[in-house]
């Protein structure tokens, strides 16, 4: 093998691996970021917009994976031509471009790596549209606070009624007093 061909081959490995780190890359920094939109009504378009953009990049993935298949096949069809193999015979001899003077498998190869950026640049861009379309928009704040003060056992708690949890407080003149609950002695606070 050439000190050339070592070369192209070690580039062409190197774009691989490049395609399947942008849309690998892309797919894993969404679906950490799935979670924190999950479940709220605000964000759905852009939920939406989320889930379209993993499949797009899932898609890259894939013909990442298939590009480089059949680079591989285009490198052994290179070899056992001697490295002059014949053009694809369904390209069209008028179109002067030299790229398009390869076997059908290296066209294919070139197509699928091509596929796999488009892909890539669209999750990319379905993702930010998503994004423009709640920017703005805040989540609706609660009509009711979740923080309460509730009475157990003559001592006096601070009780988040959302998340459960409780701390107990003094209560002095100073300490408003408008949202007490006062319950039973054999009851627990509310969680």
């Amino acid at each position: 093998m050439t000190k050339g061909l070592e070369i192209r081959a070690a580039i062409d490995s190197e774009n691989v691996k490049g395609l399947l780190l942008i849309n690998g890359g892309g797919a894993v920094a969404l679906l950490a970021f799935l979670p924190a939109i999950l479940g709220k009504p605000s964000f759905e378009s852009l939920l939406r917009a989320v889930i379209w953009a993993l499949l797009i990049f899932l898609m890259g993935l894939i013909t990442a994976v298939i590009h480089n298949r059949l680079r591989r096949v285009c490198s052994l069809h290179y070899e056992q031509h001697g490295y002059s193999p014949p053009a694809c015979s369904h390209i069209p001899r008028w179109l002067k471009f030299e790229q398009l003077r390869q076997p059908c498998v290296c066209l294919r190869s070139m197509f699928f790596m091509w596929l796999s950026v488009t892909a890539f640049a669209s999750g990319g861009l379905t993702a930010g549209l998503g994004a423009l379309q709640v920017v703005g928009h805040v989540d609706q704040k609660q009509d009711v606070s979740c923080w309460r003060l509730q009475e157990f056992q003559k001592k006096t708690y601070k009780v988040n009624q959302c998340t459960g949890t409780f701390e107990h407080i003094e209560l002095t003149p100073k300490t408003p007093n408008k949202s007490l609950n006062r319950t039973r002695k054999d009851s627990a606070p509310i969680s």
